[in-house]
């Protein structure tokens, strides 16, 4: 059996395609029986290969960029180059199936496999589908969900949700175990703070502003990106200089996946982006949270991600634009005093967790 995987840009689309990967080749070595050789291209992020049997190729690849016009020209060329490329792999390999976990860098393989009429999946993470998959979901045999908003944008025959899948090395964490982890008092609360892996200069600005206040009330394991960290920390020393709770702050720049595991393990809320990972991360710890969607985010998705996602109960949403020190202060604060809406918006969440989705998107690629 021949699978190729492509997925671009981001590592948010390639963790997916990392998760749907491991799972298929879990089943090859269980099984004994099946051969399953994987090809991965992409256009952007590489991927861990972990595994034998797996090739993976760089292609060429553009990406629109609506505060770039200009550049349109250069990407409608690397577009077209990683086409061609994505073709003479095809070509050579020749897979059964073809999965797309989106991004701008999965998008010449798509086309080269359409052309080549072998059977395509996508999975569309968010709740408005990107560039890549609306161009190439009129084409695909079966179309994978997160959100069911998504749905609006495909033919309902095509689509099935299965959730998003996320790297195990995340998920399995207790509570008590983070808190031993990371030296926390197990009798005060704990705020995960995440802006992503980059980081989100609005919300760190706004967190320093409160902190002195903010961990009167709270522990926070604040992820601030690695770039921000040498500065984060000048700022934030000062700022806690004289706090008798200052030991109640823990800072890091990028937080490895069982590290972001036991923070999710330990929190009582979290404060994070809208991304279709970072949502479903949340969700599968059943944890309340209050969401920021980034206001530039490609097609607004982060924005739709949010709503949606709250409309189940399980989150609060707050525009960028409406991120004062002060309301956000406040909008922690009631959370963390009222145990009895936390826990309702933590069983809220379980409408949205699909732990199984890596089973159930690899059943469709083996059932084609």
């Amino acid at each position: 059996m021949r699978i190729a995987i492509t997925a671009g840009g981001t590592g948010g689309h390639v963790y997916p395609a990392q998760a749907v990967l491991d799972e298929l080749k879990r089943r090859e070595l269980e099984s004994g029986k099946i051969e399953i050789n994987l090809l991965f291209l992409s256009g952007g992020t590489d991927i861990d290969l972990k595994h034998t049997n797996v090739k993976a190729k760089r292609i060429m690849s553009g990406k629109y960029r609506r505060d770039a016009p200009w550049t349109l020209p250069a990407n409608i060329f690397k577009t077209c180059a990683g086409i061609i490329q994505s073709f003479w792999h095809l070509f050579f390999f020749m897979p059964d199936v073809v999965l797309s976990t989106g991004g701008y860098g999965a998008l010449p393989v798509s086309i080269a496999s359409i052309i080549f009429f072998i059977p395509l999946v996508i999975h569309e993470q968010n709740a408005v589908p990107g560039v890549a998959n609306a161009i190439t979901g009129k084409f695909a045999r079966k179309i994978c969900l997160t959100f069911d908003k998504a749905q609006e944008f495909f033919s309902k025959k095509k689509t099935v949700k299965t959730g998003l899948p996320i790297r195990k090395a995340l998920l399995g964490k207790k509570r008590a175990e983070a808190i031993e982890y990371y030296k926390l008092d197990g009798t005060v609360p704990v705020l995960f703070i995440s802006g992503g892996s980059q980081g989100s200069q609005p919300i760190n600005a706004t967190v320093i502003e409160i902190l002195d206040k903010l961990i009167a009330h709270c522990h926070v394991i604040h992820q601030v990106g690695e770039e921000n960290l040498p500065l984060m920390k000048l700022e934030t020393n000062e700022v806690l200089r004289e706090s008798p709770y200052k030991n109640r702050y823990h800072i890091y720049g990028l937080l490895k996946d069982e590290e972001m595991g036991y923070a999710y393990a330990a929190a009582d809320l979290i404060l994070c982006r809208a991304g279709a990972s970072s949502i479903t991360e949340i969700s599968s710890y059943g944890k309340p949270s209050i969401l920021i969607p980034f206001p530039y985010a490609a097609v607004d998705h982060q924005r739709q991600n949010a709503y949606a996602y709250a409309n189940e109960g399980a989150a609060l949403v707050v525009e960028q634009q409406n991120l004062q020190p002060n309301f956000l202060l406040e909008r922690i604060t009631t959370l963390l005093q009222n145990p009895a809406e936390l826990k309702k918006m933590a069983a809220s969440t379980t409408a949205f967790a699909h732990p199984d989705a890596e089973q159930a998107i690899s059943n469709i690629l083996m059932s084609l």
